[in-house]
């Protein structure tokens, strides 16, 4: 799950249970944060409705460039 918080810092967050996952969407959105890109593994560990690790790779660096680390 990729999320933005309040203060405009962006992540991103992976879960081991689905349960898990609501609760850090209700506490983000509670808290003023957005989710941006949420998806979930299929029975046979395909990602389903998320974006490609490549992306979320490339999203990451990007962002460490720009912050200069």
């Amino acid at each position: 799950m990729s999320y933005t918080d309040k203060s405009g810092g962006q992540g991103f967050q992976m879960f081991e249970s689905a349960a898990a996952q609501e609760r850090f969407v209700k506490d983000t959105r509670r808290a003023g944060g957005k989710v941006v890109v949420q998806g979930r593994r299929s029975e046979k560990g395909m990602a389903k409705d998320a974006p490609p690790g490549t992306f979320i790779a490339e999203a990451i660096g990007t962002e460490e460039l720009r912050r200069g680390g």
